[in-house]
C-alpha cells in the first residue's frame, strides 16, 4: 500500500475558527427580511426595525378577525380596504388564516374534497404480466 495517500497535502492547512467565522459573516447571500423575502424595499435592517406598540397590534388583529369572519363581504364590497390592509401588513397571529382565505383554499378544498379523499387504486404487480410477455416474445423469435 502507498502511505502517501494518508499524508496531508502541504498546500492544505486547516482554517482557524476566526477565519471560518469571517467567511460565514461575508456570505454571498443577500439580506432577507423577517419573512424570508430577499432585499428590496420591504427589507428592514433588524437594528433599525420599528417596534409596533402592542395596542396597535391588538387592534389590527381584531380588524383581521372581523374580516375573516365576514370574508364574503370583504372580497366583494370591501376589496379596496382589504387590499389596503394587506399592504399595511397582516398580523403574525392572523397570517395563516388570512393567507388561507386569500388563496381561497376553503373553496378549493370543498370543490376538490371528494377527489382528494378518494382512495388511490392499488398498483398491479408486474410479475403477472411479465411472464406472459417474455414467453410470447421468446416464442416469436
Amino acid at each position: 500500500m502507498n502511505d502517501d495517500i494518508h499524508q496531508p497535502d502541504e498546500d492544505f492547512a486547516p482554517m482557524a475558527v476566526d477565519e471560518v467565522e469571517d467567511l460565514e459573516d461575508s456570505t454571498l447571500d443577500p439580506p432577507v427580511d423577517r419573512y424570508g423575502f430577499i432585499g428590496g424595499q420591504q427589507y428592514t435592517d433588524p437594528a433599525k426595525a420599528h417596534v409596533t406598540p402592542i395596542e396597535v397590534i391588538r387592534n389590527r388583529e381584531k380588524k383581521w378577525m372581523h374580516m375573516c369572519k365576514h370574508w364574503d363581504y370583504w372580497t366583494s364590497t370591501g376589496k379596496e380596504k382589504l387590499r389596503e390592509r394587506c399592504r399595511k401588513g397582516i398580523p403574525d397571529s392572523m397570517r395563516c388564516e388570512a393567507w388561507q382565505r386569500l388563496v381561497q383554499s376553503p373553496a378549493l378544498s370543498s370543490r376538490q374534497g371528494p377527489v382528494l379523499n378518494q382512495e388511490k387504486p392499488k398498483p398491479q404487480p408486474l410479475s403477472r404480466g411479465l411472464l406472459r410477455k417474455s414467453s410470447s416474445h421468446l416464442s416469436k423469435s
